[in-house]
This record gives structure tokens, sequence and C-alpha cells, in this order.
């Protein structure tokens, strides 16, 4: 085995869906050094097969070889071409340009020899023929004819990626405080409360002793609470009194072990209250998508202008560089339709690559670790890239629709 072709980022995928194959062989190291010498740093593989060519370079008859106990070339595919090493010697055929038809085993097959055939020219001019050997039903030959976009997992990394934030710098997050007694009193209620927006990031978060709801039970530097436990859901009017209570906090929550009412939760959304339910057991759960991401991100400080200081700790550092690789993405592929239908084969298979960059970014990522949502967003921008790489345009801007015509209007023909 490979260790290079399986740490090396622009093989690391391809060839560990490879060696899962139950018929799969050993790359020797000649091979595997031609096929990363043959790469550029920002090329990488979509596909590793073996391979055979029938004596004649040529004719439907490739369709009919059959699997050796070693196959003699590996057969690889990139975006752009392919290429097949001599398993035995190293030797390198490549680029080869795939020609316009194919022929491929009924998709009812089985067995080791199935496999799909194609003509190429290799870079004297030649056409010839080999099979490539796939299994039935595993999706191989998607990713040969159409690409790997919308599976891959590891792309090389790129300089015009966003600079990844160095989460070792920043402390974890502290381990969640939770009150073990049952919530049957108000009092417990709010030390829930207080317990759960420390365990958040509000660590200076303290009671306010004010009394049995009133007004502000938990108070913090970054913000304020108030917590309720009564029989009915919270209402609007009562979200809303909170925000009108501390305008000038920087977050407001509120705590509720009944719920809220349908109103009070768009009441909410409206105004910026996170809102979280309060379980008898002393578990608490967000209630609003505010809330959902202020449990992960926790707080960040505003500074006197207004704008968010650094992050103070992983969790927070992971969903800021999330953030802004959504922002940057989403207006790198915002005219990604203007540029119409891909040009070549290639391009074609590139655009898969920018289709699964916004679905990432649509889905979003329920991730938990700030070390799996790095991972995450830092693959989607490379999706991105590698689109704008292929299409030969800039990234971020170069997908950017320019007007071909400037509008005009009457003034600019009458003097009034």
């Amino acid at each position: 085995m490979s260790e290079r072709l399986k740490t090396d980022a622009r093989t690391a995928w391809a060839y560990r869906q490879y060696i899962q194959r139950d018929d799969s062989h050993e790359v020797g190291e000649e091979t595997a050094s031609a096929l990363l010498a043959m790469l550029e740093p920002d090329e990488h593989v979509e596909f590793l097969g073996d391979a055979r060519m029938p004596e004649n370079h040529g004719g439907y008859e490739v369709i009919k070889l059959q699997r050796t106990a070693r196959p003699a070339f590996l057969a690889v595919r990139t975006i752009g071409y392919w290429a097949l090493i001599d398993q035995e010697s190293g030797e390198l055929l490549a680029p080869l340009v795939q020609g316009g038809s194919s022929i491929s085993d009924n998709e009812r097959a089985t067995g080791p020899d199935v496999g799909w055939g194609t003509w190429a020219n290799d870079p004297t001019g030649e056409q010839l023929a080999f099979k490539v050997f796939c299994r039935p039903g595993s999706g191989e030959r998607d990713i040969i004819d159409h690409g790997a976009g919308g599976l891959i997992k590891r792309l090389p990394d790129s300089n015009l990626a966003l600079p990844l934030p160095d989460l070792a710098s920043f402390p974890e997050r502290v381990e969640r405080e939770r009150v073990t007694s049952l919530v049957t009193e108000w009092r417990t209620a709010e030390d829930v409360a207080c317990a759960h927006m420390r365990s958040i990031g509000f660590t200076d978060a303290r009671l306010s002793g004010g009394g049995r709801d009133g007004g502000l039970d938990v108070t913090s530097g970054l913000g304020v609470a108030q917590v309720k436990m009564q029989a009915l859901p919270v209402s609007a009017p009562v979200v809303q009194q909170l925000r009108g209570a501390a305008p000038l906090a920087p977050y407001h929550l509120f705590y509720s072990t009944s719920g809220f009412t349908a109103a009070a939760m768009a009441a909410a959304n409206e105004i910026g209250v996170r809102l979280y339910k309060v379980d008898a057991d002393g578990g608490v759960v967000a209630a609003n998508p505010l809330a959902l991401s202020l449990a992960r991100r926790g707080p960040i400080e505003r500074n006197g202008e207004g704008v968010e200081a650094s992050p103070a700790t992983a969790t927070q550092a992971a969903a800021d560089y999330a953030e802004r690789v959504t922002v940057r993405v989403s207006a790198a592929l915002e005219d990604m339709t203007w540029i119409g239908a891909a040009s070549d084969k290639a391009q074609l298979r590139a655009r898969r690559y920018g289709n699964q960059a916004l679905q990432n970014l649509r889905a979003g990522s329920n991730l938990s670790s700030p070390q799996a949502i790095v991972a995450y967003y830092h693959h989607t921008e490379l999706l991105a890239i590698t689109w704008f790489r292929v299409m030969g345009l800039s990234y971020p801007d170069g997908a950017k629709r320019v007007p071909s015509r400037v509008e005009e209007s009457f003034e600019d023909y009458y003097e009034v």
C-alpha cells in the first residue's frame, strides 16, 4: 500500500476508494511516483481503477477484455484527462484526451470482468483504446462519466481560500454546568438558566436576586436573561418586554419551563431574543434559530463601533470562519448560472463542484466539533475554487456578471 497516495491531498480520496474494493491491487512505489509527478499542485484524481488495453490499441473488442490476476495498467481520471500507468514499469501514458465514444458492459452484468471501454488520443495524437474495470452499482460509472464533485471528500489546498483559524490557540468552551435537581420552583429554574448561560460563554453570568419573576433574573456583561416558570406558554408581549428592559445589552435570552407561543417565537426572531425551553430535569433546549446559533457559537463581544471582536473560544472561531466562507462563496457563485453552458467535458464535470458548494451552504453543517465545522466549510470553498479554476476564472470575483451595455435613459438625450 502506498502511504503517499493515501495522504497526498491530490490522490487521498480516490485512492482510499480504490483500496476499499475487494478486487483492488497494491499500487507499487514506481506507479505512485509516476502518478504524483504527473499531477499539478492544484490538480486532483477523481477515480482510480485497474485497466487493460487490447493488443491492437483499438476496436470494439476492447469491451471483451477480461481481468487478469494483476491488470497491466492503473487508470487515472482527473477532471481534464485520463492517464494510464504501467503497473510493472511505472511508464506513464498521459494526458489521454477521451474521444466522443465509449462502450460498456450490460448494466446487469456481474463478475470481475465488468467494465467500461473508451477511445482516447495520446500525446502524439495516436488513438488507443482501453477498458477500465468497475463494479456494477457502485457509482463508479457516474464518476467516470460525470465527475466526483458531489462525492469527493478531499481536495488539494489553495492559497485562494480563506486562512484556516488556529483552533489550538483558542480555549475550549467550559464544560456545561447542569443543575441536577428537578425544576419544581422558580429558584431552581433560575439556577438552571444561569448555569446554562455560563456554559455557552457568558462566564460572568450571575443571578440578579430581584425576586420571583421581577425584571431581569440573570445578568452578564454581554447579556441579560429572564426566566418564567408558569403553566401557559410565554406570550409575545412578555418577550418584547425583555428587550425593552435592557435595550443596550448585546444579547437577550429568555428561558421558559412552559415554552413559547407561535407569536412569541415570531416576535423573538424579529427583535433578536434567544428563546430556550427548560425541561423538568434541568435540560435546556434552543427554541428558535437565534438560540441554537448562540448555543453553538457563544457570545462575541462587540467593540465601540459595533463590529464583532475576535472570537474567544474555538467554537466561536469555527462559527466565525463558517460565516465568512458562506458569505464569500455565496457571493462568488451568485452569478454562476450566467456563465452558461460548459464548452468542454472538463467544464461539465467542474460544474458539479460549483453546484455541490452551493448545496453545502444551503444544507449548512450540523456538526458539533469546531474541527469538523472548519473542515466542512474549508472543503466547500475548495469545491468552489475548483470550478473557478477549470472555467478559467479568477476566484472569487471572476464569475461576476458584467452588464453588456449601459442602461440608457431619456436624460441622456434631452437637456432638461
